[in-house]
């Protein structure tokens, strides 16, 4: 029977990821207007754009933190669901 692979190697590609493609974030409490921008998959491909437009025309950019049991269940319980007439 074949093993599972290590989660240690996919933490750390994971974690290698993460530190390349948010190279130049720094969260910064501040008085400008700020964006927020959800860390979600799409997010991995287009950040360093984001980051790069929102901070020439002056605004402050944060990342949302990363989803949690916690924050799936909240968005569970408080979504609508769709209705169809």
């Amino acid at each position: 029977m074949e093993e599972a692979p290590s989660n240690d190697s996919e933490d750390s590609y994971n974690e290698t990821v993460r530190k390349l493609v948010f190279q130049d974030y720094i969260p910064e409490a501040s008085a400008k207007r700020t964006v927020g921008i959800p860390l979600a998959l799409f997010t991995y491909g287009m950040f360093s754009l984001f980051n790069a437009f929102f901070k020439e025309l002056g605004f402050n950019v944060l990342l949302s933190d990363p989803t949690s049991e916690k924050t799936v269940a909240l968005g569970q319980q408080y979504a609508l669901d769709e209705t169809f007439h």
